[in-house]
């Protein structure tokens, strides 16, 4: 008796390597690990406390999503490529986290700025003209 032979499916072939994809694939697959770089850089820098220079990371976000906006008209051809679109996912994901931490470093500056400014208009006046001076109390 003879075992008959199993046939099974081919699996899935793997994506092919960065190398082996179209150049505009390539190219913008760079731009986007560029991005996700500076940002991930500015994201860590905020949360360590570290003195953070805003205008670079400006620049160098700015500088990659001119690229990938230049490149975005000819991309429509290639979001059937797994990586591009995952890559392109990641970077949003990314991009929304490092908004939130600009608007909670934003709303701590302005609130450190506030608290200044308060303090400085306090030591400005001599209470000549506030009412609490007509009503017995010191501001001091």
């Amino acid at each position: 008796m003879t075992i008959p032979e199993v046939r099974r499916p081919f699996a899935a072939a793997p994506p092919p390597p960065r190398a082996a994809q179209s150049n505009l694939a390539a190219t913008t697959l760079a731009v986007v690990d560029r991005l996700k770089q500076a940002v991930r850089e500015e994201i860590d820098a905020i949360r360590k406390r570290a003195r953070v220079d805003y205008e670079s990371f400006s620049a160098r976000k700015a500088t990659g999503l001119l690229e990938l906006n230049r490149l975005a008209p000819a991309l429509a051809k290639h979001m059937g490529n797994a990586t591009l679109r995952e890559a392109l996912a990641d970077l949003n994901r990314l991009l929304e986290e490092d908004r939130r931490t600009l608007a909670i470093q934003l709303k701590a500056s302005k609130t450190i700025a506030d608290v200044i400014a308060q303090e400085v208009r306090k030591g400005q006046s001599d209470g000549t003209y506030s009412r609490r001076s007509w009503l017995g109390y010191d501001d001091r």
